[in-house]
């Protein structure tokens, strides 16, 4: 599939309504072609499921997510604090 991306992306392209430029999506694609999937991980945000009004709404928590984004960067507290 990798080979076949660029002209699959090139005869697409006239029937898709987007502002990127073709070199860009190109470029793009160019950078994902070695992609693998086991390089992904999956997380949920910190935070709590709030029902209001009938409807059901996920609340972030807002400390909880500077923790985790220092936590996935390796920040420590005291550079978190520093910032």
């Amino acid at each position: 599939m990798g080979l076949k991306l660029p002209a699959l992306i090139k005869e697409v392209y006239s029937y898709v309504d987007t502002n990127i430029k073709i070199t860009d999506i190109l470029s793009m694609a160019n950078d994902v072609m070695g992609f693998s999937t086991e390089n992904i991980s999956l997380s949920t945000m910190p935070g709590a499921e709030t029902p209001l009004e009938g409807l059901s709404f996920y609340i972030i928590d807002e400390d909880g997510i500077k923790s985790f984004v220092d936590n996935m960067y390796g920040i420590t507290d005291t550079e978190s604090q520093a910032n």
